[in-house]
């Protein structure tokens, strides 16, 4: 059964469903679980919620908006592929220039590191975001450029990861989604669309993608079902 399951996670596609819920609104380009990422960050003070069942990985992240251009996330990830053990736990810091929405444009740092249960470093990676809106109706275009350091038994394999994403509005509860990623010279895909039967407080992504080569390892692209729950709680002064 297993080994059907990655042949079919490795070779035919992703499927990704990705539900989000929120108290109250909450900036589109934040909530969502695409692979090349944006140049926006959960709310000031507002606490979002990210979990995902892979083939491979699972994980819960839960993410922290301190103010307005800094997000912190910390979770724990899961083996899949065995007994669904505590296999590794993150760290990841996101920065931006400003917010997207206000001036149409925006620049973003991202930077995190994976450890094993020993505390060994796994994998780090860092990545500059950057997108922009284009058209009155709030689709917005994203570009990545990066690069992620793999550990294995001592060994360190360097990569740069690089792509394009594209969030196109159709409707005001329509968004079509897609991008192309790639590591080093290793492509992939995805694309499917954002429904929101409640703009701004609820949203369901399900997407399609695979690499363009069999095999590809590019982390996230695999078969798997993620939860996405995004709570903002808004405090006085």
């Amino acid at each position: 059964m297993k080994k059907m399951k990655n042949t079919f996670a490795n070779r035919f596609y992703t499927a990704v469903i990705i539900f989000t819920a929120a108290l109250t609104r909450i900036p589109e380009a934040s909530a969502q679980q695409m692979v090349i990422d944006d140049a926006a960050i959960t709310t000031q003070r507002s606490f979002q919620l990210e979990a995902w069942y892979g083939s491979h990985e699972s994980w819960i992240v839960p993410a922290v908006g301190i103010n307005s251009w800094l997000e912190l996330s910390a979770g724990t990830g899961f083996d899949s592929i065995e007994d669904n053990d505590l296999s590794y736990w993150t760290l990841v810091v996101k920065i931006v220039s400003h917010d997207l929405y206000s001036s149409g444009y925006a620049f973003s740092f991202v930077a995190g590191t994976i450890f094993d249960t020993d505390s060994e470093l796994m994998r780090a990676y860092a990545n500059l975001p950057f997108s922009i809106i284009i058209s009155s109706n709030g689709s917005v275009i994203h570009t990545n450029f990066g690069g992620v350091m793999i550990s294995r038994e001592g060994n360190n394999n360097y990569s740069i990861t690089y792509g394009l994403r594209g969030d196109f509005v159709m409707h005001e509860n329509i968004i079509i989604l897609s991008e192309i990623l790639a590591v080093n010279r290793n492509f992939g895909f995805q694309a499917g669309f954002r429904l929101s039967p409640i703009p701004g407080f609820l949203s369901i992504d399900l997407t399609l993608g695979r690499g363009f080569k069999p095999g590809d390892s590019y982390p996230r692209i695999q078969y798997r079902l993620c939860t996405y729950a995004s709570v903002l709680v808004v405090t006085s002064d």
